[in-house]
């Protein structure tokens, strides 16, 4: 089963192809690392497939369904997930607060104003249990602001495991992480599900490798290479352009 088509797509700034063409798909349950130096186009292509940038041209679908014109919140629907560059989260809410809001976001009763969130036990109880997978439960209780850089990323990969997503993009998820950090973000990613498909964007090669069934390097928005990690790894022409043109 295919998870996503990105269908030559260009995305245009004035007279600069941002996006130039670039054509690939995801299988269902694949682990796919987006490698490339400043400017190739990376984030942009994330901000297309999640609805925040419309193309130029081109198509996006998610499993199977044409998403290039979809709101972001349909795109959510349909099972789409997404962390940033840098951790978004409410700094005064407790992560127990925050799970609870995640979890809330894809029940029935959102929108109900007249009955505290604390009312519903079942969201509640699928917060704590997102909490205790994640060995996070110890830190229910304190707000966010309040914690180390390194677990206000693992919560923010909590949150957005919050309401099973079927594909989830990861924007540099080890940024900013000391070795330890990053070793527990590693361990995390991959002890998601296999019906989880992960596209990720991360600038630690040899974390990316770790994870990657396979490796797309962009340049200039275009299609580089395409192959699985140890291929990439001893690519000439992509250690010559990602490695010499400096990390982005």
């Amino acid at each position: 089963m295919t998870a996503l088509v990105v269908d030559h797509l260009v995305v245009r700034f004035g007279g600069l192809d941002v996006i130039d063409d670039l054509s690939f798909s995801v299988r269902a349950g694949e682990r796919l690392v987006i490698f490339g130096p400043n400017g190739a186009g990376k984030t942009t292509l994330f901000n297309v497939i999640t609805g925040q940038l419309h193309p130029t041209a081109g198509r996006v679908l998610l499993f199977g369904q044409d998403i290039t014109a979809a709101s972001v919140a349909r795109r959510v629907d349909l099972g789409l997930g997404r962390t940033f560059q840098i951790a978004t989260l409410f700094p005064r809410l407790t992560v127990l607060e925050s799970a609870m809001l995640a979890v809330q976001a894809g029940a029935p009763h959102r929108f109900v104003m007249h009955r505290a969130v604390h009312s519903y036990a079942g969201t509640r109880r699928r917060a704590l249990e997102l909490l205790e997978a994640w060995d996070l439960a110890p830190r229910a209780d304190i707000e966010t602001r309040r914690l180390a850089y390194g677990e206000q990323r693992r919560i923010e990969l909590v949150l957005a495991l919050a309401r099973r997503p079927r594909l989830l993009l990861l924007d540099e998820p080890a940024a900013g992480l000391s070795a330890e950090e990053t070793a527990a973000v590693v361990a995390m990613i991959r002890e998601m599900p296999r019906d989880v498909t992960i596209m990720l964007i991360e600038h630690d090669v040899d974390m990316a490798l770790q994870l990657a069934d396979r490796v797309l390097v962009l340049q200039h928005g275009r299609l580089l290479a395409d192959g699985d990690p140890t291929s990439i790894r001893h690519d000439p022409q992509v250690a010559e352009v990602y490695f010499g043109a400096g990390r982005g």
